[in-house]
């Protein structure tokens, strides 16, 4: 008999180019916002912003890892007040996003 496999899990990874080299203070405000969704969204598996730390980032310095049980939810958090608050926040900060979501 075989074990079932997991869930497949929807990963969801924005990279970005910023106009100001990333600080405890970004961070540390991203980590509240971080802690609201988390909060908000049970179907969030994982949520965080951090520094890129790969030597190939560039000028892509700030990164956000998410993990949601499935499309749906991701769905769900995108269409949310909180995303449109997050994406609001960080507007003026941002040059620019690359994104790459999957499922596995």
């Amino acid at each position: 008999m075989t074990a079932a496999l997991p869930p497949a899990t929807f990963r969801h990874t924005c990279l970005f180019a910023l106009r100001r080299p990333v600080d405890d203070a970004l961070l540390t405000a991203l980590e509240a916002f971080a802690g609201r969704f988390r909060e908000a969204f049970p179907a969030i598996r994982r949520y965080r912003f951090d520094r890129n730390l790969s030597r190939k980032a560039g000028r892509h310095t700030l990164v956000l890892y998410s993990e949601f049980d499935d499309a749906a939810a991701f769905q769900a958090y995108v269409r949310s007040a909180l995303h449109d608050e997050i994406a609001a926040f960080l507007a003026p900060l941002v040059e620019e996003t690359l994104i790459a979501d999957l499922v596995c």
